[in-house]
């Protein structure tokens, strides 16, 4: 059924898409970094060369159509934040919490973006690396298999049951502490007025 917002069709002009992006990254790094001096006309070339090798590759491809919408999403998040802030009477943006907390927080949101868009490509690939033997053990005295690492379990399955394990969180909350700790007691005290 077609409605006024399908656009399914749009995945079709993905590779397209890709290379634009790609290649408008890569120019403006070179740019700002002057990597291959500052001839304009070097970094387009050298940016449209990687742009090209990025749509060659089907990962590089798939990674940017998963990390794309949740980074827009991030970013449309961000704008109604700031909106609702102004909205409200905020006529400077003071939050409570530090700009460098600000920058930490948007870089892990950004990391677990990434990672989070990575492991339905890469994961596969990492499982056969990582995964011995993949046989359904039998129970004794039962009539069925029980999957120990069963077939039907899928990447983000398997990559959500070893981040929430017990071991893991324990892992989490011992880091939490200790960074906690850490950063209380390298504090610099504020001198009194």
């Amino acid at each position: 059924m077609a409605t006024f917002l399908d656009v399914g069709f749009l995945e079709r002009f993905m590779p397209i898409f890709v290379l634009i992006l790609v290649f408008a990254i890569i120019y403006a790094l070179l740019n700002l970094t002057n990597a291959v001096g500052d001839n304009k006309n070097i970094q387009a070339i050298v940016s449209i060369i990687i742009a090209i090798l990025a749509i060659i590759s089907k990962k590089i491809t798939l990674w940017f159509s998963l990390f794309f919408p949740w980074m827009v999403l991030f970013l449309v998040f961000m704008v109604f934040l700031i909106a609702a802030f102004r909205m409200f009477g905020g006529t400077e943006i003071k939050f409570p919490i530090p700009k460098q907390t600000w920058g930490w927080i948007i870089f892990i949101v950004l990391m677990v973006i990434i990672i989070s868009s990575l492991v339905p490509i890469m994961g596969p690939q990492a499982l056969t690396y990582t995964e011995g033997d993949t046989s359904v053990t039998v129970q004794k005295n039962t009539t069925e298999a029980a999957p120990v690492r069963g077939e039907s379990d899928t990447v983000e399955q398997r990559t959500g049951s070893a981040i929430f394990h017990p071991t893991m969180l324990g892992f989490i909350l011992v880091i939490l502490v200790a960074a906690i700790g850490i950063g209380s007691l390298t504090a610099v005290p504020k001198p009194p007025e």
